[in-house]
């Protein structure tokens, strides 16, 4: 049994603990906040064994194999590599980091380690998206021609300047959404980016881009459009279709959803697969990879540099100014 902390118990530790507690070989150990009361009310709800107030009071308990990190973007590069001193495997949430310079010293610093390093992208790993992945990869449907993949939201007036959204290095709707479409095409494209087009969507002078407009030409041929919005609404905030050379594919809320419409050749059926939680895929991906003591082979160092190819082409135009 892999033994969980979770570090940071902010909205997200909440779905991130029961995903935990549906996964096989998964059992949720500790819980860290730098507040005992929440850490202690956190381990009740949730049935954790231990509740620390302090990171490094976790980081020293034996019994802990694996650190979930689940705080701001921006602490996420110094908490991996305080996990790593510590010698604890890290699953941390996307984004990990805000670099592809960043994301190759903790790779070497996870190896040099001996520890194992999985970004927390859900998107590769529900039910679903295995499913629809596994029969591409069939040949049963064609070949992939494009894939559209798109989240937004209307959140313009929910964060301010101090929030961690608006941070100029690591927030945005680019890093907070826009990771969701790029791992996704990624994903099912299943060839190394050859070349991207990237736009931020900027608004009333922010630093941090409100939304992003992409396009991604894999080595395979497959085009992909990849974006994200604070400043709309789309249903189930977003959607994907894959086009292939017999027909579509459709899901809704492409990152978490369980069913897709599916159209090939002109017959039309629904693929729909059963979920407790979202998060589940990825914790019972830690769970192996700890269990074999090797990396991931669905998010590899490699899938998490191509996601981010994409970002930090968004953010090397917004930067320039232009």
């Amino acid at each position: 049994m892999v033994r969980f902390a979770i570090m940071g118990l902010g909205y997200i530790a909440s779905r991130v603990a029961q995903g935990i507690q549906y996964a096989k070989n998964a059992q949720l150990y500790a819980v860290a906040s730098r507040d005992i009361k929440k850490a202690n009310s956190f381990k009740e709800q949730f049935h954790a064994q231990v509740a620390y107030g302090s990171y490094q009071e976790m980081l020293e308990d034996d019994k802990v194999d694996i650190v979930y990190i689940c705080t701001p973007n921006h602490l996420h590069y110094s908490q991996i590599k305080l996990c790593f001193s510590y010698h604890k495997h890290v699953i941390c949430e996307k984004p990990m980091v805000r670099s592809i310079q960043e994301l190759d010293e903790l790779y070497q610093l996870s190896l040099s380690s001996d520890c194992i390093l999985l970004e927390a992208h859900k998107t590769c790993f529900t039910p679903l998206n295995q499913e629809i992945y596994k029969r591409l990869k069939s040949g049963q449907y064609g070949h992939i021609l494009s894939i559209e993949a798109d989240y937004s939201y209307d959140c313009k007036d929910q964060y301010d300047n101090n929030s961690w959204a608006m941070h100029p290095e690591y927030g945005g709707s680019s890093y907070d959404v826009g990771v969701y479409p790029v791992c996704f095409c990624n994903f099912m494209a299943d060839s190394q980016i050859q070349n991207v087009n990237a736009y931020p969507v900027l608004f009333e002078n922010q630093k941090a881009d409100y939304g992003m407009m992409t396009m991604i030409q894999y080595k395979n041929g497959v085009i992909a459009q990849a974006n994200c919005s604070w400043l709309y609404y789309t249903k189930n905030k977003g959607m994907a279709r894959i086009v292939t050379t017999r027909g579509t594919i459709e899901i809704d809320a492409f990152w978490k959803g369980t069913k897709a419409r599916i159209d090939m050749n002109g017959i039309k059926e629904e693929c729909e697969v059963e979920m407790d939680s979202d998060f589940t895929g990825e914790v019972e991906e830690a769970c192996s990879c700890v269990i074999g003591h090797c990396q991931s082979s669905i998010l590899s160092y490699h899938a998490s540099k191509e996601i981010l190819k994409v970002i930090e082409a968004v953010n090397s135009y917004r930067l320039k100014g232009n």
